[in-house]
């Protein structure tokens, strides 16, 4: 179950179908991967609960599919690929009806080529805002993030070497809720840096929770796994 708040009415609504045919609207511009981000974090919570997603975006020719691999994300298909009405749109300006999430402004002074120097850097930036927020990336920004991914990767790949512990449940079942209410991305940042401090807790738990939350999260925390 997904629960998000409708960019028309403001009101909550529960999304409870196993199977979830999404839509993105895209119009150009730096937002547009915002938009594409927020497809992508609801097929990761779909998945994760159990369910399915068909995506879409309704013009395919906007699409640059190199980019998406760089910044972690799914790529849509074509509308026809739906196989019927889409039960929700996404989108920065609203389209006519329909149940819809509403995606915050980007704003930025760097060009394409400099903010994917580093994707994931911009993706950790995109996702520690809700996704209705405006956001602005700033190099200040990308280097917060890149700096919090660097020692983030750097600890998975100590705790690795640790003995295998499991995700505490109240960590999963905070963890469950955060993605379902309305793909509260600060969340669970929030969750990990709690998790990094708590002294409290092996550090086999720790990389069980950081690896299970990067499920959803997809900056590739693993990565120096073996290297350090």
């Amino acid at each position: 179950m997904l629960r998000i708040t409708d960019g028309r009415t403001g009101e909550p609504v529960e999304l409870t179908s196993p199977l979830l045919r999404v839509r993105c609207h895209l119009s150009g511009g730096v937002t547009d991967l915002r938009v594409l981000l927020v497809d992508d974090l609801v097929l990761r919570a779909m998945e994760m609960d159990g369910g399915q997603v068909l995506h879409a975006v309704d013009d395919p020719t906007l699409l640059d599919r190199e980019v998406l691999n760089e910044l972690g994300i799914h790529p849509p298909g074509a509308p026809a690929d739906l196989g019927g009405p889409p039960d929700v749109d996404i989108y920065r300006d609203a389209p006519a009806d329909g149940i819809g999430i509403q995606v915050g402004s980007v704003a930025t002074d760097l060009d394409l080529a400099d903010l994917l120097a580093d994707p994931q850097a911009v993706r950790f930036a995109m996702l520690s805002h809700r996704h209705r927020e405006p956001i602005a990336l700033t190099p200040l920004a990308l280097d917060e993030a890149r700096q919090t991914l660097g020692r983030w990767r750097l600890l998975v790949a100590q705790w690795a070497n640790s003995p295998s512990a499991a995700v505490p449940p109240e960590i999963q079942r905070e963890a469950k809720a955060a993605l379902a209410d309305d793909l509260d991305t600060p969340a669970v940042i929030d969750m990990l840096r709690r998790v990094e401090a708590d002294d409290a807790m092996a550090d086999g738990a720790k990389f069980e929770t950081f690896v299970l939350l990067d499920r959803f999260l997809a900056v590739e925390l693993p990565r120096e796994i073996g290297y350090v």
